[in-house]
């Protein structure tokens, strides 16, 4: 039987949330009382409703580096982008419209070419499709390559684009949690490569997937950030996404009640601290060489 839809796009607002919680009985339902969780790919509209997250988007001309603390780490990271050759040569690629880039760029900007192509045929069926390589591997090389350029080679990030496994427990018994599965992710060599930034990927582009993808992001960071709590710090919670020809950024900022006292406890008073909000800015787009300069920068400041 399919299931019954709560709604068309993922709630924005406390309101567009209250509405849909409301009227299907879910307003009083914390994730540990609810006891139908699936895995993250397959999160239903019930249960992303009960991890009680906001999706807020912006273009990316509206990303704000001093709302997470970035601006510094940004002014610092643009001229060390600028003096890469291999950067460099990877930027002119793009706006010459060649596949040939240098060094660490070199793989990622192959990649991108064979997406592009791609994306000038006609969309694959979705359920066959998804989370297929080149973009997967695109994605993690060219974190790679960008967080390769840190200045500080000891503690230089590791990224790679083997899945993991992170879950969410909030009981026990069946259906008590559920695992999401990264596309890959940035981790950080000074913790034991703990997880930093989740990578998460598609073949074709997000507004083919609907909510879809807004859901099993939103399940991902909950596991995430269950299986890392604390870390990295409260405006440092970030997803990278890469759909088809498009990136994107969401940084997770979660109210002071929201993880302790929704999540883990199971109060279920509604007020403007008991929700995480998905703040997704792009996309950026891999064949823009002002995209992918900005991007880079971004990347590269979050990895000092």
């Amino acid at each position: 039987m399919a299931e019954t839809s709560l709604f068309g796009k993922c709630p924005s607002t406390i309101e567009e949330w209250t509405d849909a919680a409301s009227d299907n009985g879910l307003l009083a339902v914390s994730p540990k009382d609810y006891t139908d969780h699936k895995h993250g790919s397959k999160i239903t509209q019930p249960q992303f409703i009960v991890l009680r997250t906001l999706v807020q988007s912006a273009g990316p001309e509206s990303f704000d580096p001093t709302l997470f603390d970035l601006e510094t780490d940004i002014e610092i990271a643009r001229p060390l982008l600028q003096g890469r050759e291999d950067f460099k040569s990877y930027i002119d690629a793009i706006r010459a419209n060649s596949c040939r880039a240098k060094d660490w760029f070199s793989s990622p900007r192959r990649m991108h070419c064979e997406i592009l192509e791609a994306h000038a045929r006609p969309v694959q069926p979705r359920d066959e499709e998804l989370d297929k390589p080149p973009v997967r591997y695109s994605a993690n090389d060219l974190l790679m390559a960008i967080c390769s350029i840190s200045p500080n080679v000891e503690s230089r990030e590791w990224c790679n684009s083997s899945r993991i496994d992170l879950m969410a427990k909030f009981g026990s018994g069946k259906g008590r949690g559920f695992i999401a599965s990264t596309s890959g992710q940035i981790q950080d060599k000074s913790r034991s490569l703990w997880i930093k930034a989740p990578v998460n990927c598609t073949t074709n582009e997000r507004h083919i997937y609907g909510s879809v993808i807004d859901m099993q992001e939103a399940a991902l960071l909950v596991a995430w950030m269950k299986e890392y709590p604390g870390y990295p710090g409260p405006k440092r919670r970030i997803l990278v996404s890469q759909n088809g020809i498009e990136i994107y950024l969401t940084f997770a900022l979660c109210g002071d009640d929201w993880m302790t006292s929704y999540v883990e406890e199971g109060n279920t008073e509604v007020n403007e601290s008991s929700f995480m909000t998905m703040h997704r800015y792009g996309p950026w787009l891999i064949n823009n060489a002002e995209h992918m300069e900005e991007f880079a920068a971004i990347i590269l400041a979050i990895s000092f």
